[in-house]
């Protein structure tokens, strides 16, 4: 119970007006419960839910396969960085909770953003390595 208050407690220090340019978010990056569908290169299973919802407020929130998770963002010109996230802290079997950890280091690391031919999101950190991602709303091929 302490670690969850003390996460919410840090994440509601930081003002959301510190993440985002409300100005210059893409409409298409704001709005959509994006769902993950790999990260770098390992699909995932498809009885995990992993979600993203960015807002226009600045945070960022979603599923990370066990627990729910939330943090600031800030995009400019095609970039995008990730405040610290905070989760709640409910347990899972040791492959989801991998998997989660996996998702959120790879989220904190992203540095760019941008959609591929199919309208997917991109997000990718220095190295290349990628979270990939579609609107909740679209159709699986």
């Amino acid at each position: 119970m302490h670690r969850i208050s003390i996460a919410l407690a840090i994440a509601m220090t930081v003002p959301p007006a510190a993440f985002a340019n409300g100005d210059d978010l893409p409409p298409q990056l704001v709005g959509p419960d994006w769902q993950v569908l790999q990260i770098g290169d390992e699909d995932l299973p498809e009885d995990v839910e992993v979600t993203l919802t960015m807002g226009e407020d600045g945070r960022l929130a979603g599923a990370g396969g066990c627990n729910r998770y939330f943090a600031g963002y800030e995009v400019t010109d095609g970039t995008i960085s990730v405040a610290e996230i905070a989760s709640t802290m409910m347990a899972c079997e040791e492959a989801r909770m991998a998997l989660e950890r996996r998702y959120f280091d790879a989220l904190s690391r992203v540095e760019t953003y941008a959609f591929d031919e199919d309208g997917l999101l991109v997000l990718s950190d220095a190295d290349g390595v990628a979270i990939t991602a579609r609107a909740g709303d679209a159709e699986e091929d």
